[in-house]
């Protein structure tokens, strides 16, 4: 599990507090601190 190359990304919400980002990635839900949020170049 992890975001890959090609990979699809959807924000869902933001834990209060600074807490984690919870994100779609493809078709599953994972939850993610933000200095890993951090580390996804995304292009369009």
């Amino acid at each position: 599990m992890g975001v890959l190359p090609g990979s699809q990304i959807n924000l869902i919400r933001k834990a209060p507090l600074g807490g984690a980002w919870y994100v779609r990635v493809d078709n599953k839900v994972i939850a993610m601190r933000a200095k890993e949020i951090n580390c996804i170049i995304l292009k369009d």
